[in-house]
């Protein structure tokens, strides 16, 4: 980690299957459970694990505005559908999820005014553990509420995800595709 002369601190984070640990996966973790305020993210697949799924829903029951932005349709129709039970359940919990009328291929986690995240790194088994890997993090408040004002102005051009439940036929398609969705 290095500052510039009147710069912003930036560290980047590299990630793979050949760390010592999944690094941006535990990074994830604690920044949700440290969360105060809000939690922005906006990722094109999000089909997260059990231990992420549990940690932005505690946030979400602890008063912690949590706000998804994706795209209505990605170019991954499996992640798709994956996703729809992971995305009821942070309904359910308090989450915003908007779906974006277009692809929405920006990486970008946000937790309140202290860390902003912006690489490569989708939201799901193979960007968290199987791919190589990267994020910048911003840690000084000036880009952290620049992305924070990008994600605002995104945000009212997606339609809210109602977080019904499906029908039975659409719930064993789910729960099919979603036992594969680690190879996704």
């Amino acid at each position: 980690m290095s500052v510039a002369a009147g710069g912003p601190l930036v560290q980047w984070i590299p990630t793979g299957p050949d760390g010592p640990d999944d690094t941006v996966h535990a990074l994830l973790l604690a920044a949700a459970y440290r969360a105060q305020e809000r939690i922005i993210a906006t990722t094109p697949y999000f089909v997260p694990d059990e231990a992420l799924l549990d940690a932005l829903s505690i946030a979400c029951r602890r008063g912690v505005r949590l706000t998804l932005l994706l795209p209505r349709r990605s170019n991954h129709r499996l992640a798709d559908i994956a996703r729809e039970r992971a995305l009821r359940c942070l309904v359910r919990a308090g989450a915003e999820v908007r779906l974006l009328p277009r692809m929405l291929h920006a990486k970008v986690v946000i937790v309140d005014r202290t860390l902003a995240l912006c690489g490569s790194v989708n939201l799901d088994g193979r960007g968290l553990f199987l791919n190589y890997e990267a994020m910048a993090s911003f840690y000084s408040p000036a880009e952290v509420d620049w992305l924070v004002a990008w994600a605002t102005r995104l945000a009212p051009t997606g339609d809210v995800h109602p977080g019904t439940p499906p029908s039975v036929a659409r719930d064993l398609l789910e729960g099919t595709v979603r036992a594969l969705a680690f190879q996704l």
